[in-house]
């Protein structure tokens, strides 16, 4: 009588561990991969400030733009003054 009781108890401490343990899994992985959208909303921002404060090639080439404590390098592609470095920008 008090052995299937403590199997049960056992069964049931093991499956919730179990699900404790995918949950911190998917946790870990979903915060590890997080803050691509503000990179991108970031590398966007910049090269409309490299493109609206920098007008011509010869100035682009030695301006940056500061976003939030990040500094991103504007350079001179396609005639637009654009940001290509720092932070995966493209």
């Amino acid at each position: 009588m008090f052995k299937s009781k403590g199997q049960g108890s056992l069964e049931y401490l093991l499956l919730i561990g179990g699900a404790v343990l995918v949950a911190a899994i998917v946790i870990a992985l979903v915060v590890s991969s997080g803050g691509t959208g503000a990179d991108v909303t970031k590398c966007n921002a910049a090269k409309a400030l490299c493109n609206s404060k920098y007008a011509t090639q010869a100035s682009c080439i030695a301006g940056t733009v500061a976003i939030q404590g990040t500094s991103y390098n504007c350079a001179w592609v396609n005639s637009t003054c654009m940001s290509t470095t720092t932070a995966g920008c493209t």
